[in-house]
């Protein structure tokens, strides 16, 4: 079966802050490739990339952080995909593990960067997601979602 796939740039943020992006307010999205890059300013500190998943209500439901923290004064490159299973840092690119599921209409994609220095830049962002499913795929979708939640109310 074929399905669009859409590759969508994200405005850079203002300096010093992260970012969320709602891939599709009305309909399924998986997300195949987040790319960005994190340049830091001169001020020292360590800083931690970090990709999360937002639920409707903003509540944070998955989170993936890179391998290693960046150092001041570099530019590095970020690769969030579901095609990564563990972290990984190779030079200046790192790659983040995402889970390959389905993100119900609405849920978004955020990334926080610890100890951000108000200097520090989030740019060149690109989305890159598959939208529409399948009937069986729903069905499969719907079912984990409800799995997760029970494991969470039960713990």
């Amino acid at each position: 079966m074929r399905r669009t796939v859409w590759s969508i740039p994200i405005a850079n943020p203002a300096a010093g802050a992260g970012f969320a992006f709602t891939p599709a307010a009305d309909q399924p999205s998986k997300l195949r490739t987040l790319l960005f890059q994190l340049a830091t300013s001169a001020t020292a500190a360590n800083r931690q990339v970090v990709a999360e998943l937002l639920d409707l209500e903003g509540t944070v439901v998955f989170q993936a952080a890179a391998a290693a923290v960046q150092t001041a004064g570099t530019t590095n490159t970020y690769q969030v995909s579901d095609a990564y299973g563990t972290p990984f840092t190779t030079g200046t690119l790192n790659g983040i593990g995402w889970p390959s599921m389905w993100l119900p209409p609405g849920w978004s994609v955020a990334v926080t960067v610890a100890n951000e220095q108000a200097a520090d830049q989030l740019s060149a962002g690109v989305y890159t997601a598959e939208f529409g499913w399948s009937a069986f795929e729903r069905d499969e979708a719907l079912a984990q979602l409800q799995q997760a939640a029970q494991a969470l109310t039960t713990g």
